[in-house]
C-alpha cells in the first residue's frame, strides 16, 4: 500500500469568485476531503500549506485532522514555489513509495478516491507518473481538443486515459516528482508545464472517466456526476 501525502494549499484571502457554482464554498471542499480520507489514517497524511495567518480561519476548527505549515507569501505563485522548495529539501523525510497529492482548495472529491488511487498504483505501478482525479470538462468542448487522442487503461472500477495536461492539483510518485522538481521550480502555469512534461520528458498523465474529483468552476465541472449532491452529502463531519 502506498503512502499518500496530501499537501493542501489554502489561504485566508480566498473568497468565492465569478464562475463558481452557487453551492460552492471553501469549507465544504475541505470537509469533503476530510470525510473522504477518514477511513485511511494509516495510508493518507494531510498537511495544510497555509499562506497567511490561520488563526481566524475556519480551517482551524479541524486542526486535529492535519499537520500545518504556515508561509507568508501573500500570492499563489509564491506559496506554490515555496511548497516545492519545502518538498525539495524534505526529500529524506519521505519513503520512496510515497505518492504526493498536491491539491488546491477548490476541489470536491468522490468518497472512494483513495481506494481508486491505491488500486490504480497497485495495478500499474512504476508505469505511472502523474495522475489527476479531475476529468476536465474542457476536453469535451474546446476546439483545441477536437482531434485529441488518448490511450485508454481499464482500471478496477473505471477507465483512465492519457491526457496532455491538467490543473495544479495532481498526484505524482516520489521518483517522478524528484526527477521533475527542476521543472516545477520554474513557476510556470500548469498547462504549459504539463505539456512540456508529457511531450518532452515523456511523462504519462492519467485522468479518470468518470472523475474522482472536480474543480469547482461552473463551466468545467467533471461530467456525469451530481457535484451539488456530493457537496450536500459530505459538507459536515
Amino acid at each position: 500500500m502506498h503512502k499518500i501525502e496530501i499537501f493542501y494549499r489554502h489561504t485566508e484571502t480566498n473568497k468565492p469568485n465569478a464562475g463558481r457554482p452557487h453551492w460552492f464554498n471553501y469549507e465544504n471542499c475541505f470537509v469533503n476531503l476530510l470525510n473522504s480520507i477518514s477511513d485511511h489514517r494509516n495510508s493518507v497524511n494531510l498537511t495544510v500549506y497555509y499562506d497567511g495567518n490561520p488563526e481566524n480561519d475556519f480551517i482551524m476548527q479541524y486542526q486535529t485532522y492535519f499537520d500545518l505549515i504556515c508561509v507568508k507569501q501573500g500570492n499563489s505563485l509564491g506559496s506554490w514555489l515555496e511548497l516545492h522548495q519545502y518538498l525539495k529539501i524534505s526529500k529524506e523525510k519521505f519513503h520512496a513509495d510515497t505518492v504526493f497529492y498536491l491539491l488546491e482548495n477548490d476541489y470536491l472529491h468522490c468518497g472512494n478516491w483513495v481506494n481508486a488511487v491505491q488500486q490504480l498504483y497497485n495495478q500499474f505501478g512504476s508505469s505511472l507518473n502523474y495522475v489527476s482525479l479531475y476529468d476536465h470538462n474542457d476536453k469535451y468542448f474546446y476546439r483545441m481538443y477536437e482531434n485529441l487522442q488518448s490511450k485508454i487503461y481499464v482500471g478496477h472500477d473505471r477507465h483512465w486515459r492519457t491526457a496532455p495536461s491538467t490543473c495544479a492539483s495532481f498526484l505524482v510518485d516520489y521518483n517522478t516528482y524528484y526527477e521533475d522538481t527542476d521543472v516545477w521550480l520554474l513557476g510556470q502555469e500548469d498547462h504549459p508545464t504539463f505539456l512540456y512534461l508529457t511531450e518532452h520528458r515523456q511523462r504519462k498523465l492519467l485522468t479518470p472517466m468518470p472523475a474522482l474529483s472536480t474543480h469547482c468552476m461552473t463551466d468545467y465541472l467533471s461530467p456525469l456526476l451530481d457535484w451539488q449532491l456530493i457537496n450536500q452529502q459530505t459538507c459536515s463531519i
